[in-house]
This record gives C-alpha cells, sequence and structure tokens, in this order.
C-alpha cells in the first residue's frame, strides 16, 4: 500500500488490517497518522520514483492499494504535482503489470472526473474547455495511467472519494483547512461534497472483495451541503462565535484573480471550484456493496471535536 502514512490511507490500512490482513506500507519520510509498531503492519522506506523497490514489493503482494499523492492547489507545486501523482501512479501500474498482482485500487478524487452537469456521476468524461487546476489535471492523467494498466491486463479498479472527513492530527493539510474554514467570516456560494474516511475505507475493503469491480470506477460521496452549512457546523464544533456573511461569486472569483497573481493557493481554479453547486453521485458505490454512508453532520463534528481535543 501506498500513501499508508497519510490520512486516507491510515483508514484504509487499519480496515484491513482489522480483518486479519497484513498491509506492507511505503513511506518516505515519516509514519504520519499510524505509530511504527502496529500489528500486522510493515513499514518500508521508499518512494514512487523508485521502480526496482516498486517492483520487489508489488510481487510480494496479492493486492495493491495505491494512495499515495500530493495535494496542493499552488502553482509552486505544479511540476512536483506531476512528478508525484502522474508519474509515480505510471510507475506503480507498470511494477503491478510486471508481476502480475492479483488486485489493484487506485484511491483518487472527484477532481479528476471533469463534468460541468448538476449530478456528476461515473459517466462523467473530462471537458478541457473548464478550467481545472494542477492537482486536478494530474489526478485525471494519474487515472489515464491506470486506464492504460486495465487495457493491457491489470485487474483494477478505481475509487473517487469526494473532501474526505475524519480525526486527523492536528498540522495535517485537512486540520488547517477545517480551521480556517471554521474561522472565516464569510463563506463560498457553491456547495462541497463531503464522505466520511471509515466509508472510503470500507468501500475500498468491500471493493477489493467484490468479483465485478475489476475495470470499474467507484465515486465515493455520501451527500452535498451548502458551504454555509458547513462553514457554520464547523465553527458551532469548534466553539467559535462567529457570525458568517456570504460573499459573491463575482467577489470571489476576482480574489481569485488577485490570488493567481500572487501564487496563493487561493486563486482562480479554487475560486471556481467554490462556486460550483454540482453534486456527485455515490449510489454505485452502494449498489456494489451495501455501503450504508455515514452521515456527514457527525462526521463534520467528530472531524472538528477532533481538532479541539489536539488543541486542548
Amino acid at each position: 500500500m501506498t500513501g499508508a502514512s497519510g490520512f486516507v490511507g491510515s483508514y484504509m490500512a487499519r480496515r484491513f488490517l482489522q480483518a486479519g490482513i497484513p498491509v506492507t506500507a511505503l513511506y518516505r519520510n515519516h509514519y504520519g497518522m499510524l505509530p511504527e509498531n502496529l500489528p500486522g503492519l510493515t513499514w518500508i522506506k521508499g518512494d514512487l520514483a523508485d521502480v526496482p523497490l516498486l517492483t520487489e514489493l508489488t510481487a510480494q503482494a496479492d493486492w495493491v492499494i495505491h494512495a499515495a499523492g500530493l495535494v496542493s492547489f499552488a502553482p509552486a507545486d505544479r511540476q512536483l504535482l506531476f512528478k508525484i501523482n502522474v508519474e509515480g501512479t505510471a510507475n506503480i501500474v507498470n511494477a503491478c503489470l510486471a508481476t502480475a498482482v492479483k488486485r489493484f485500487c487506485f484511491v483518487s478524487s472527484v477532481a479528476a472526473l471533469g463534468g460541468k452537469q448538476e449530478i456528476i456521476d461515473e459517466q462523467a468524461r473530462w471537458d478541457n474547455s473548464l478550467p481545472y487546476s494542477a492537482y486536478a489535471l494530474t489526478k485525471h492523467l494519474a487515472e489515464r495511467e491506470v486506464w492504460r494498466g486495465i487495457a493491457e491486463g491489470l485487474p483494477a479498479f478505481i475509487v473517487n472519494p469526494s473532501v474526505v472527513l475524519g480525526r486527523t492530527a492536528p498540522n495535517t493539510p485537512l486540520a488547517k483547512l477545517l480551521r480556517v474554514a471554521a474561522q472565516s467570516p464569510i463563506y463560498p456560494p457553491g456547495v462541497i461534497n463531503l464522505v466520511d474516511a471509515g466509508d472510503v475505507a470500507e468501500g475500498v475493503f468491500r471493493l477489493f472483495q467484490h468479483p465485478k469491480a475489476i475495470g470499474e470506477r467507484f465515486i465515493c460521496n455520501a451527500t452535498a451541503v451548502s458551504y454555509r452549512y458547513f462553514f457554520e457546523q464547523l465553527a458551532k464544533a469548534m466553539n467559535i462565535p462567529i457570525k458568517k456573511r456570504a460573499v459573491s461569486s463575482f467577489w470571489l472569483k476576482w480574489m481569485g484573480t488577485v490570488g493567481e497573481w500572487l501564487g496563493s493557493p487561493f486563486n482562480k481554479y479554487t475560486a471556481y471550484a467554490a462556486c460550483q453547486t454540482h453534486r456527485y453521485n455515490g449510489n454505485k458505490l452502494v449498489k456494489f456493496t451495501h455501503l450504508c454512508y455515514r452521515n456527514v453532520e457527525e462526521s463534520i463534528w467528530e472531524a472538528a471535536s477532533a481538532i479541539q481535543q489536539f488543541k486542548r
């Protein structure tokens, strides 16, 4: 498994370990959200650029989960996004093809789907006319590497989570994002699609055992809520008495343009995304696995409460 030291990856690693399935986890610099000595978990130091190591590890595995990736909206990280998300995925796909693993799961993102219809499902097609961030583009290109592997015989499937919530460490990107949202006096006009990290882990676990998952894509999304609701629920859970007001899409996009000039992570692409009102349909995963999505209000409060506990 790649990405086990990350937020979503740690949930997936724990789910397989709970089922008595040993996990070998590739890591770069630290163990992240999982302890070093967790029973059944073997850590191997390396990265996605080390093709011989990837080949050696996949040769010893029946199942492979590729959940590693860089999430960044900063223009300065564009080259690194391509190196990690696209080249890294190509490397592990090639390693799995060379070693004939039995099943491969790529944990992607709904950002890779594209599309501009109100309800987006697995049939959505990438639309080059839309403004995509470098992150979204690299996830889309990474998926193309997986589809190429499937065409060459790789028994793979793709899971596309929306924004994932769960208990996280205080200095993770998710924790920082939730704090900013809770403290913000304004909220965007769009909606945010959410899913619990436990649901992502359970969905992936069940798909590995489903005979018809190969060659399929599965959106993992519980629901969509307005940014107003999301920001207000976070503020309540963190005991932050901030009265929030709406900001128009015009001003949001203007601020995004300024951010683009300044090289900020909040730029025209993230501003565009914050104005969108489309919803991702996660019903296919439910039909395949009988997964029951957790109520997102519970997920919001658990994530926010965990951050407050760390703070105290």
